[in-house]
């Protein structure tokens, strides 16, 4: 069998696309370009939302809520990281149920069923390629 090897810092050797801290699994490529792919998809849904942010007072912390979320992951990155990798087909249930709401939001030209659409294509892509 031959694996492709890649040397860590350390001069290690190790199958290619694998972490190089034991027992915590690198992002995949596959994962990092459907990431890449599905916030492309969504740019003009992530403008409406930080127009309605900027349009409206009672709006307005929109624009905390991806700022708090990533300090709460990195504050339980650790945590995080023990979760076992799960990979579940039900997850492109969700994906598919996302972006038809998505097709729908952008069709009536509301922000709100857009920026619902983002955050249920988000976590149905996490449960997809990651597990519940």
């Amino acid at each position: 069998m031959n694996v492709e090897r890649a040397v860590s810092a350390r001069g290690e050797q190790r199958p290619r696309g694998t972490s190089v801290r034991p027992g915590r699994p690198a992002l995949r490529r596959r994962e990092i370009a459907f990431a890449a792919g599905l916030l492309l998809a969504f740019v003009p849904a992530l403008e409406a939302m930080a127009a309605e942010w900027n349009g409206r007072e009672e709006m307005s912390h929109g624009a905390l809520v991806p700022l708090v979320s990533l300090w709460v992951v990195m504050r339980d990155r650790r945590r995080l990281a023990r979760i076992p990798i799960a990979p579940d087909a039900r997850g492109l249930l969700a994906l598919a149920a996302g972006l038809g709401l998505y097709a729908v939001g952008s069709g009536a030209g509301l922000a709100f069923p857009q920026g619902l659409a983002f955050v249920l294509a988000v976590s149905g892509a996490v449960w997809w390629l990651r597990g519940p």
